[in-house]
């Protein structure tokens, strides 16, 4: 139960409320074509660079990330979150994704991260030799152990919310762009074969497009208070402008 409290009794008419009230938490989901609206778009690309380095993948079916032995993979990704309001403040982010296919001679434990991109990219141009830099390499999430070699098709993995991809989404949302970061391995010079391969935003090579399993970014945002104790403190004044001209009046 709330209770009212009267500042200055005087004053019968002001009152204001002891405990604030506060709107509901809001879960705010980015998949292309989906939501927040039919028509969003985000920017999913996987950069390569042996004999790769000016190619762009942007409408492959897949995103990947890893290394070969003499190729580096990168999956860049960037969510335009403007559909937030500016100011509204993040509570939880996570990166939902699905795996595309098994790779049988990867080794059996990869620790993929999320790491923080400088600047935002257009999935139709970006590549290897003009993909955004890292330079504070911001680790925004991490997957642990994950095992490419089996039981990695179909299967969804959620990179978890931490403090840096808050803190990142925040930004992103303050400024009205977009959260921008790559998926790739903490160290991603070629050498042992380590490949994972995601589900991207693209259609399959049959043209299929299985929505549900796009690349989906969520994020939570906290009850905000209302503004209606705001506005009683707003009128304070007037009140007591008005309470001394009638003291006034009737002293006379």
């Amino acid at each position: 139960m709330r209770k009212v409290r009267c500042v200055m009794p005087a004053l019968a008419a002001l009152c204001v409320i002891s405990t604030p009230l506060f709107t509901s938490a809001a879960v705010v989901t980015f998949k292309e074509d989906v939501a927040p609206t039919g028509t969003y778009a985000s920017g999913i690309a996987t950069v390569r660079s042996a004999g790769s380095t000016n190619t762009n993948f942007g409408s492959d079916n897949a995103v990947i990330a890893g290394v070969t032995t003499t190729d580096t993979l990168r999956g860049e990704f960037s969510f335009p979150v403007s559909s937030i309001p500016a100011l509204t403040t993040v509570s939880s982010v996570t990166l939902t994704l699905v795996g595309g296919t098994n790779d049988a001679t990867s080794t059996t434990s990869v620790s993929p991260v999320l790491v923080l991109l400088d600047s935002s990219f257009t999935e139709s141009t970006v590549n290897y030799t003009n993909q955004p830099t890292f330079t504070t390499n911001t680790v925004l999430s991490t997957l642990t152990g994950l095992n490419p070699t089996v039981s990695f098709a179909g299967t969804t993995f959620t990179f978890p919310s931490t403090a840096a991809f808050v803190a990142a989404a925040q930004a992103a949302i303050d400024a009205g762009g977009s959260l921008n970061f790559v998926l790739k391995l903490p160290n991603d010079t070629p050498g042992t074969r380590n490949i994972l391969n995601f589900v991207s935003d693209d259609p399959n090579a049959s043209g299929a497009y299985t929505t549900a399993n796009q690349p989906t970014l969520t994020i939570t945002t906290v009850p905000e208070p209302t503004s209606l104790g705001l506005l009683g403190l707003a009128s304070l004044p007037f009140l007591a402008r008005r309470g001394r001209r009638r003291r006034g009046a009737g002293a006379a």
